[in-house]
């Protein structure tokens, strides 16, 4: 499968409603921009993106996290307009690895 060497997806304004499991496959993945979408949750197999610099999940109705996101060597998220929880323990340690956009950056420094 040719995709295996993609290294920038953009799925922006699609009507995506999930992220499928096997998204893990595509390793060489640098950006991946699912934003303006319909996604309620993300795959754990999204900590299997090693490559993953940036992540662009804004505007869908995301509501959690999953702490496998920790494992990442993201420089930026984008996450904003989602519905979202985040679970113990995580926002540190994104707040200290990532750029991260106006909603994280209020809820970390409420904190």
């Amino acid at each position: 499968m040719i995709l295996i060497f993609c290294r920038y997806l953009n799925l922006g304004l699609n009507r995506i409603s999930e992220v499928p499991e096997n998204i893990d496959n595509l390793t060489k993945l640098e950006e991946l921009i699912l934003s303006n979408n319909h996604i309620v949750s993300l795959p754990l197999t999204i900590g299997n993106l090693k490559s993953l610099k940036l992540l662009a999940l804004a505007s869908n109705r995301i509501t959690f996290i999953p702490p496998e996101i920790q494992s990442l060597t993201l420089k930026t998220l984008k996450i904003h307009n989602n519905p979202i929880s985040i679970p113990l323990g995580i926002d540190s340690i994104l707040s200290s690895k990532i750029s991260i956009d106006g909603f994280f950056k209020k809820v970390f420094q409420d904190k």
